[in-house]
């Protein structure tokens, strides 16, 4: 029911996107222009370049938004496979030291500081990427690798009519997620979902909970009584949509869908108080990254692609469909003026990137399994 609500309502906004991608080709045509260096066009006739990429539904916008300038540009074709990070990442490191079958990598946070920890990766030249000038702060996750091609927020997703048939005060806070009438009714995600470390970490930050022993935070977390655990970010959904489920922390994008579907749902910012600073929600990345063994021709064509893909009319169709945030300045001040993002409030009054809190993963990595170790233990069933 949710899957055919979705596409309901992604049949409702294709007008809208096929307008707005006809209002910014120029502006991807010029992006093309500049990605090449002035490289003659047919110059990689007969290439592929081969991408590893997200979900199915991200790289269908890519293809579409970057696929054609790209290969009429180059004269090469472009491949971007389904994949995950974690996956990509697998890939990438049994790859190390040969020439790798693909040229670009789809990693996030995470396994960012692990393909660079084992080098897997390599630097990117960001001369060849003139789109990365106006790349937004936070987008370049470690300094010489590869920039963002979009923002995820960790906050709260609540089933707003089970909230106000209960006479629960919508979430302030992370705070929140400890109110005693929600006990039993809520969904927490598990180490092997996306969001759980960027989520997990900044709270601990808040809480002051330290690195070395997370304990105090998990047990502060069972007292939620979560009446599942999930993986799979879907999973979330479906028991926000049928109200199993009123709160689920999760990112913007899984909210969103459901908000623009007209599920009864709203988003909420976690407002964590680390340092000197309150930020509205911790935040992580999705990145294009450049395996180690790529060199030559794939090399360069690796570059014009993730330019391209960097520009506001590649990523603008992503804000459409999952209200994830743009990567650059630009993109962010044209998504804010969507019909969809109005309609959703996904990005309130004001949008800032000074309200995101990244988590350093580089700090996160050595202490990864001994977290996981303690998060089954504590929600072991």
């Amino acid at each position: 029911m949710l899957m055919l609500m979705l596409l309901r309502e992604e049949k409702k906004l294709m007008n809208r996107k096929n307008l707005w991608r006809g209002v910014l080709a120029a502006s991807m045509a010029a992006s093309a222009l500049g990605a090449a260096g002035g490289v003659a066009a047919q110059e990689y006739k007969g290439m592929t370049l081969t991408v590893l990429g997200v979900n199915s539904d991200i790289n269908a916008i890519y293809m579409k938004t970057v696929g054609e300038p790209f290969e009429k540009q180059t004269g090469a074709k472009l491949l971007i496979v389904t994949g995950s990070s974690t996956g990509n990442l697998s890939k990438a490191l049994v790859a190390k030291g040969k020439t790798p079958s693909f040229s670009v990598i789809a990693l996030e946070n995470l396994t960012q500081a692990q393909a660079i920890a084992a080098g897997a990766i390599q630097k990117l030249d960001y001369s060849r990427l003139p789109n990365s000038k106006d790349l937004a702060q936070g987008a370049v996750p470690l300094p010489g690798y590869g920039p963002a091609f979009d923002f995820f927020r960790f906050g709260t997703c609540v089933n707003v009519a089970q909230y106000k048939a209960h006479n629960i005060p919508l979430p302030q806070s992370v705070d929140d997620w400890f109110n005693p009438a929600i006990a039993g009714h809520n969904i927490l995600p598990t180490p092997s979902n996306f969001w759980w470390s960027t989520g997990m970490q900044a709270i601990a930050e808040h809480y002051r909970v330290p690195l070395s022993d997370p304990t105090p935070l998990f047990a502060r977390l069972k007292t939620m009584k979560p009446l599942a655990l999930y993986t799979a970010s879907g999973d979330a959904q479906t028991q926000l949509q049928s109200g199993a489920a009123w709160l689920a922390p999760t990112s913007d994008g899984r909210c969103f869908a459901l908000k623009l579907a007209g599920q009864p749902v709203d988003f909420f910012p976690l407002n964590l108080h680390i340092g000197n600073r309150i930020y509205a929600y911790p935040v992580g990345v999705d990145s294009w990254e450049i395996p180690s063994g790529v060199s030559g021709k794939q090399l360069e064509l690796a570059h014009i692609f993730i330019n391209m893909s960097l520009d506001p009319s590649a990523q603008l169709p992503v804000t459409h469909q999952f209200g994830y945030p743009p990567a650059t300045l630009k993109g962010i001040r044209m998504a804010e003026a969507l019909p969809e993002a109005k309609r959703a409030n996904m990005y309130g009054d004001s949008f800032s990137f000074e309200q995101l809190y990244t988590p350093e993963a580089q700090q996160f990595l050595p202490v990864m399994n001994h977290w996981i170790a303690l998060w089954n233990q504590a929600f072991a069933r």
